[in-house]
């Protein structure tokens, strides 16, 4: 009987580990879908927003801000940058860092590139 109760409870465990672990899964992949979801201009608003907060940015910045987010986020959903060919990748990044510190005066740039804002 002691085995029988022994045998139960570790089906019963094993059954809801795997229920856990089926339910992480299945939330990890509606956030992946819905951070899919989101729309390009949607991601280069918030990405102004975020900025305009750290950076403290003047409408001027902000406008100019979001046209460069929103032609990379325009870029990245469309296929036009493939994640995998690096040396786009590359020009991208640093015709970005180029356009950000022709917008952001050295005080912001300076907090912009030492922190994580540049990602």
């Amino acid at each position: 009987m002691k085995k029988f109760f022994l045998i139960a409870v570790l089906f019963v465990t094993a059954i809801g580990i795997s229920q856990e672990r089926q339910k992480d899964q299945d939330m990890h992949q509606n956030l992946k879908q819905e951070k899919q979801d989101i729309s390009a201009e949607q991601r280069a608003k918030t990405t102004v927003i975020r900025l305009t907060e750290v950076l403290n940015l003047n409408e001027a910045q902000q406008k100019q801000v979001f046209e460069v987010h929103l032609n990379m986020a325009e870029k990245r959903s469309n296929g036009t940058i493939a994640r995998n060919d690096k040396t786009k990748m590359e020009e991208m990044k640093n015709d970005y860092r180029n356009k950000m510190k022709a917008i952001l005066n050295k005080e912001q740039f300076d907090i912009w590139s030492s922190s994580g804002l540049r990602k």
